[in-house]
């Protein structure tokens, strides 16, 4: 892992690769490969997962949340992902920051310039 620091996660789900990639008797053995991306294009977690359900999510999530930790890096306070409603309530829970960013945001008590200073 890198040591860099990321305010930002993408949050990206593939099912093309499953598809094609890990069959046995022709059968796919994962469901999804999910890529979650800092603001700097780089890869921070990469894994398949059987199914969409978030806990596929939650053990990456928390030892990502432990390597960040252990080298003095924040987590991250914002959350991209092309399933918000279904994601945003899961992400809030696993990330009190993101959580008391998006209450900022909520209570319009973030400005426009803090916002674009934080991107």
């Amino acid at each position: 892992m890198k040591k860099r620091s990321g305010k930002e996660l993408g949050w990206d789900a593939s099912y093309k690769t499953c598809k094609v990639l890990s069959r046995i008797e022709g059968n796919s053995l994962y469901k999804a490969l999910i890529t979650a991306t800092n603001e700097f294009g780089e890869i921070r977690i990469q894994f398949m997962t059987v199914s969409d359900g978030h806990d596929q999510m939650f053990v990456q999530l928390r030892e990502f949340k432990l390597t960040q930790n252990l080298y003095g890096l924040p987590l991250p306070t914002h959350f991209s992902t092309d399933n918000v409603t279904n994601d945003r309530p899961f992400f809030l829970e696993m990330f009190p920051g993101a959580r008391a960013k998006q209450t900022q945001y909520d209570n319009n008590q973030v400005s426009v310039s803090s916002a674009n200073d934080a991107s």
